[in-house]
């Protein structure tokens, strides 16, 4: 795991930690895939979750799943 996902995580994990309403937070990263831009959805275990060509799609599906998005740059 790189230090900037550690970092992240660690972030992550502490915005679980203080929610509201309970969801499981999944934090959003732009990356570059096959030479595309794509926006990655990790779960608080940093396990890639899946895949979304734009950032407000990824929060969405992150939403529609049950989690709170967090922008992680």
């Amino acid at each position: 795991m790189t230090k900037e996902i550690e970092i992240a995580l660690a972030y992550v994990q502490d915005a679980l930690m203080h929610s509201s309403d309970g969801s499981e937070p999944a934090y959003i990263k732009k990356e570059i895939l096959n030479n595309n831009a794509v926006w990655s959805i990790y779960n608080v275990q940093g396990e890639k979750m899946g895949y979304a060509a734009t950032r407000e799609m990824a929060f969405a599906i992150a939403q529609q799943n049950s989690y709170t998005g967090t922008s992680v740059h």
